[in-house]
């Protein structure tokens, strides 16, 4: 049995591992934000409704995905600590990979009228269950995966990979936007982006079933097991499921109010400002516009 200080075998494995589930979920995240106006022309151009309309219900589409993570990292994240980070973890990815490929298969406005614009929700409404559950698991699995005196540095690796992943969605979208017209990048190249979520999903899921489960989660099932007899019940404790004391609460109060302020800048500076006439023409079409991250501005 592996001790608390005993070295972890293949720590960089599963950091990698843990790491590109959240990449796909941030780059999936950059992609469906800067193909906000065509996505609104495809989906939510409603017979009456002016273009405005479209792009608000986009944004709100957009936005919705964001309320449900919460609930998501609390189904999953109870999952985790039950069934362990591996199975978890690969579920989730295979759910959020599957709802991101959707997107780009399901038909627009003009062929399949209101049920559209439903399926579209829908869809990023499942995108935000699973990405809470991918988000804390992950953290969970490369931390507890990680080489004694190097847990911080393991777990910095999941805000990297948000970089990465916005980094990635935007340059494709980028790219596409330089070879395709504008016709072509509204009829059909949108989709692209959201098909390669498939074969970056499949090489996650590689990744993460050639890993073993976490050695803190075996060692705290090895210790419920050990413990059972005394108490009776192979079954964790719901009553201590959540902290009790009011100083973690404060903690876990705290950090969510900053993590919403976060959410904000993040989300108003790289993707919403463009569409407040930072761009034109083209690159309005595709979202596409330096100066429209967090400090840019408008000459």
């Amino acid at each position: 049995m592996e001790t608390p200080l005993s070295p972890v075998k293949h720590p960089k494995r599963a950091l990698i591992a843990g790491a590109v589930g959240n990449f796909i979920e941030w780059y999936e995240f950059a992609i469906y934000g800067f193909l906000a106006t065509i996505i609104a022309h495809n989906f939510f151009q409603l017979q009456g409704e002016s273009a405005l309309s479209g792009l608000i219900l986009t944004w709100a589409s957009f936005a919705i995905a964001f309320f449900f993570r919460p609930l998501g990292a609390l189904v999953f994240g109870r999952l985790g600590d039950r069934l362990g980070r591996k199975p978890v973890l690969i579920t989730v990815l295979i759910l959020m990979t599957l709802a991101t490929t959707a997107i780009g298969l399901i038909p627009t406005y003009a062929t399949a009228g209101i049920l559209a614009p439903v399926l579209l929700t829908a869809l990023r409404i499942l995108q935000g269950l699973f990405a809470g559950g991918e988000y804390g698991g992950a953290v969970a699995l490369m931390t507890e995966f990680a080489p004694r005196g190097q847990r911080g540095r393991y777990g910095a690796w999941q805000s990297l990979t948000v970089a990465f992943g916005l980094l990635a969605g935007v340059g494709l979208v980028a790219l596409l936007s330089w070879l395709l017209s504008p016709q072509a990048m509204l009829a059909w190249g949108w989709r692209i982006p959201f098909g390669l979520a498939l074969p970056l999903g499949l090489v996650a899921l590689w990744l993460r079933l050639a890993i073993t489960e976490t050695p803190d989660f075996v060692r705290q099932q090895q210790q419920r097991v050990r413990a059972a007899p005394r108490q009776g019940c192979t079954a964790p404790d719901d009553k201590n499921y959540f902290p009790g004391d009011r100083a973690r609460h404060a903690v876990v109060l705290r950090r969510l109010y900053l993590s919403g302020d976060h959410a904000r800048l993040f989300a108003v500076g790289a993707t919403y400002r463009y569409e407040s006439g930072a761009a034109d023409c083209r690159d309005r079409q595709c979202g596409l516009r330096i100066d429209n991250y967090p400090g840019g501005h408008r000459q």
